[in-house]
């Protein structure tokens, strides 16, 4: 579904990626974790489009995307949905319009449409909060709006960058492993980006660590304790 070819990426004449290589098979989860800095947004603002590498190439659905500076898809066109970190929340939308806004993968019936917006609603806690505007929210619960907004969309790829960082600690477990059920439930494939190693045990799968602008390891969630503690010592 995803596959990232040596992708580099300059800013300021500081490299921020070095030559990234990562496999995304179609229905997985691979999370991609990385100590603040590393480079993750970065790696997920490439991949959706919004920026474009120095070199390397990045095939999206068999479908090359992007080729060096060249972008050969438009962010519009990837069926790719993004959380951003802020959530990037409108503020004149209330919590359903956001949902109702923007690309879907695929058409659906009305009511198939309105199941969804519910689904999603539910997931993210905020199906009380339906007609609040974002200014009445907090924190935690525009970070929610981001989220629910994106599965809302069924994109076939989805990337969550730091999807937890806003919520109460107690809610965390609750809602990787809702959200994570969803996303394998409706097929899409999905690379959730999180600095925090203690993130992959909420909500399993894959795992790939970004360091120093490269892929320094791939690892099943059982070796993540392992291979930290190596890293420690």
């Amino acid at each position: 579904m995803l596959s990232v070819k040596e992708i580099h990426v300059v800013r300021n004449r500081r490299e921020i990626l070095r030559g990234v290589n990562l496999q995304v098979e179609a229905g997985q989860i691979r999370l991609l974790v990385g100590a603040s800095g590393s480079g993750k947004t970065t790696l997920l603002r490439v991949i959706a489009g919004l920026e474009a590498p120095r070199s390397g190439r990045l095939e999206i659905n068999g479908k090359l995307a992007t080729d060096g500076p060249a972008v050969r898809v438009p962010p519009h066109r990837r069926e790719v949905a993004l959380v951003f970190q802020d959530g990037a929340i409108w503020p004149h939308l209330s919590v359903e319009q956001h949902l109702r806004f923007g690309p879907r993968r695929e058409p659906h019936e009305p009511e198939d449409r309105e199941r969804v917006i519910d689904e999603v609603l539910s997931l993210a806690g905020l199906q009380d909060r339906r007609r609040e505007r974002p200014s009445h929210l907090s924190g935690g619960e525009r970070q929610r709006l981001g989220l629910a907004r994106a599965l809302a969309a069924r994109p076939r790829l989805l990337l969550l960058d730091e999807p937890l960082a806003h919520i109460d600690i107690p809610a965390q477990r609750a809602l990787a492993a809702e959200t994570s059920r969803w996303i394998r439930d409706h097929g899409i494939t999905a690379l959730w980006v999180t600095h925090r190693p203690g993130e992959v045990a909420f909500v399993g799968g894959e795992v790939s660590v970004l360091a120093e602008g490269r892929i320094a390891a791939e690892l099943s969630p059982e070796e993540v304790p392992d291979w930290l503690s190596s890293e420690g010592s």
